[in-house]
């Protein structure tokens, strides 16, 4: 069973299952902020797992699986350790994990390259894909009204069917290019129409280390239009598989959003 993120800050690399393969451990790279790579590449926001990264995982794992062939696709933003991104990809997402440098580099593309060569060794899955995403560079865009043919994998043909996100209010300068990069990424290109039922669910998990930033950041989401309701019990309920009590996993809750408009 794997051990809380918090009790593994300081090893290199951890081997955590797969919330619903529990067999099958994925090799999770990390670098602390206490340490250096061989690289020269110090700890820094991202490069470890986090608990809220674990308990997301869980509790998306316990939902319908994409099924039928179609295509189901999951953009992630401030993917880390590539952990959630992975365990998405073995249920039959299609992913795209992004983040900045230099998380994308020292371990969010590392984790995987190395997490992919595991799933397919199971037969599992892995179509996944790290990518370079700075929030401030979409909140340009969208305060242009422009779609920039360099950022056209911003916006597939028929839009992303989920977008994932796990600690991403840690700053309060970033709290509205990421809410206009949600909306951003949740609309359709200018040249197509779309409804609000076709805006995709948003799964955003949490550790309310600040809570006066935590409170700021949702209020300012639901004042851009976004619907958000908060993911009770059954978030729970797939933590405890893993026989972890309440102190575990304390402070780290799941929301689910969906853009409603302005």
């Amino acid at each position: 069973m794997p051990l809380p993120a918090s009790h593994t800050k300081h090893l290199p690399v951890i081997h955590h299952p797969l919330p619903n393969r529990l067999s099958i451990e994925l090799p999770i790279r990390q670098i602390s902020s206490d340490s250096s790579s061989a690289s020269g590449s110090t700890g820094t926001t991202g490069t470890t797992l986090w608990l809220s990264a674990q308990v997301l995982s869980a509790y998306l794992s316990s939902l319908p699986a994409p099924s039928g062939g179609k295509s189901v696709k999951v953009l992630e933003l401030g993917g880390g350790t590539g952990f959630t991104a992975l365990v998405l990809a073995s249920l039959g997402y299609e992913v795209v994990s992004t983040d900045i440098e230099p998380v994308l580099s020292s371990v969010l593309g590392p984790n995987i390259d190395s997490g992919k060569r595991v799933l397919l060794g199971n037969t599992l899955p892995a179509n996944i894909s790290p990518r370079f995403l700075d929030w401030t560079h979409v909140d340009s865009l969208f305060k242009s009204h422009e779609d920039a043919p360099d950022d056209e994998w911003l916006k597939p043909k028929g839009g992303w069917d989920m977008l994932v996100m796990t600690d991403t209010f840690y700053a309060s300068h970033l709290i509205e290019p990421l809410w206009n990069t949600l909306i951003y990424l949740s609309t359709p290109l200018s040249s197509t129409t779309t409804t609000t039922s076709k805006f995709p669910p948003i799964y955003i998990a949490l550790e309310s280390r600040d809570p006066i930033l935590i409170a700021r950041a949702l209020e300012t989401g639901k004042a851009k239009g976004f619907e958000l309701k908060k993911v009770g019990k059954r978030v729970g309920k797939e933590v405890e598989r893993w026989g972890w009590g309440k102190d575990d996993w304390e402070g780290v809750q799941v929301w689910k959003g969906r853009y409603k408009g302005c």
